[in-house]
């Protein structure tokens, strides 16, 4: 992409040159920011079903280059109509300046219904240049950086609108310019996307591989010759002939120990919650609490060679082989702790099958429960599980192990590649609306 013919210095380091034909700016010289303060706050009273007010948008509802309404909370009508400075209507852009995800913005789309900002964005209105290319500006490393600079706060962080307001980026007074500008990043960024959503349908058909792969090994094993008989569940079908059925409790010791309530205050833990577990891997490092600190949940005692299962909110299906040493490491009482009796399984094995797909259904389809489904301790000990002989699950263990690992690969592979993509598409957004490259042949 060629550059344009004449440049003059921007007096900002970041951003550097610029067409000599376009200005500095700041927000508050090309729109009006106007955010949920003071007597426009609402409380938890104000808030309705569906159908009785006005969609009050959060920062989950903004999409990286959309909306989704499809998860909304409602304000009444009376609240709605209180501030209509913060109605927002498609063409509007969102800005997050509170909270975990400051800095996020969205270009309001697809908007059926009546709606406001809740207190965590600002809505910017009035917006004299072209919207789009006002919202990839936003979007840029350039604007980005100074919301970097401006943020405050250590728990809960946020930017004034006086700070918003005075962000600084280059823009072109040509309106036809900038429309330019805009179609040829939609256009650039809608291709980038695509890719980026073929390689996430890649990885996620990698993941239904493994899982089949686990599910195959686990309930016939590799011998595609062996001689079946009926396991005489439904779930289940049949197995090879010369594997044991057993009641859970009677192959393994569930829960077997447990922190006393008379620990030691002072005694230090390495606690795992249920959030900290997602597609059975552990998503966070274990948090060190002094026991007088750790929740009254904190009691299960773990140790490598366990899998722990969660019995609550079974439908996150949060399940972890501890495979690593650790004296300390404590889990919620949320799971069962299961210990393989060594006469019957090893451990890894234990683990790949309580991971399986028909384990996993069952013990969402026995939960009780709706917003906070568990299974209870006595259901789940008697499970029935299958069990080959410990030198067929050994070959079962290597073979799901050397086949996870060509997965995994794969896996890390298309991730890597979808973050050096979402890098591209960042430095494009940021080339183009600096003037570094001059896209106006190529939007035409």
């Amino acid at each position: 992409m060629k550059p344009y013919n004449k440049y003059k210095n921007s007096g900002i380091k970041l951003i550097g040159d610029i067409p000599k034909h376009w200005e500095i700016k700041k927000i508050k010289h090309v729109a009006k920011i106007f955010g949920r303060i003071g007597y426009r706050g609402y409380k938890t009273t104000d808030l309705v079903d569906k159908g009785n007010g006005a969609i009050t948008i959060s920062p989950s509802n903004m999409k990286d280059y959309n909306m989704d309404f499809s998860n909304c909370t409602y304000l009444s009508w009376e609240k709605y109509e209180e501030s209509p400075e913060i109605k927002v209507y498609n063409g509007d852009i969102l800005f997050v300046k509170t909270g975990s995800t400051y800095g996020k913005s969205s270009i309001v789309s697809n908007l059926n219904e009546k709606a406001t900002i809740n207190p965590q964005s600002i809505v910017i209105k009035e917006i004299k240049c072209n919207n789009e290319l006002l919202w990839y500006i936003i979007k840029s490393k350039g604007v980005q950086f100074q919301v970097e600079e401006t943020v405050v706060g250590g728990t809960i962080p946020t930017i004034s609108q006086e700070k918003i307001n005075n962000y600084k980026f280059p823009l072109t007074s040509d309106k036809n310019e900038q429309t330019q500008i805009a179609n040829y990043l939609d256009k650039k960024t809608t291709q980038i996307d695509q890719t980026i959503i073929q390689k996430e349908k890649l990885i996620e058909l990698y993941e239904e591989e493994k899982k089949a792969i686990i599910n195959q090994a686990v309930t016939k094993g590799l011998n595609k010759n062996v001689k079946l008989k009926s396991s005489g569940i439904d779930r289940l079908g049949d197995i090879p002939e010369l594997w044991e059925l057993k009641k859970l409790k009677h192959c393994s010791i569930i829960n077997n120990e447990q922190l006393s309530e008379k620990t030691d205050d002072d005694y230090q833990i390495r606690y795992i919650d249920i959030g900290s577990i997602n597609n059975q891997i552990l998503q966070k490092k274990t948090e060190v609490l002094l026991f007088k600190n750790a929740p009254s949940r904190a009691r299960r005692i773990v140790k490598q060679g366990d899998t722990i299962v969660s019995t609550v909110r079974t439908y996150l299906k949060a399940i972890l082989h501890i495979d690593f040493e650790d004296n300390n490491l404590i889990a919620s009482t949320g799971f069962a702790v299961v210990s393989p009796l060594t006469k019957y399984f090893i451990n890894k094995f234990l683990y790949f099958l309580l991971s399986s797909e028909l384990i996993i259904n069952e013990v969402v389809s026995k939960s009780v429960g709706v917003s906070y489904p568990a299974i209870n301790s006595v259901v789940f000990s008697n499970i029935v599980v299958w069990i080959p002989s410990t030198k067929e699950q050994t070959q079962i263990v290597r073979h799901i192990e050397e086949q996870s690992e060509r997965i995994n690969k794969a896996v890390t592979k298309a991730k890597k590649e979808i973050e050096l993509i979402k890098e591209y598409r960042q430095a494009l957004i940021f080339e183009a609306v600096t003037g570094k490259i001059d896209v106006r042949e190529e939007a035409i």
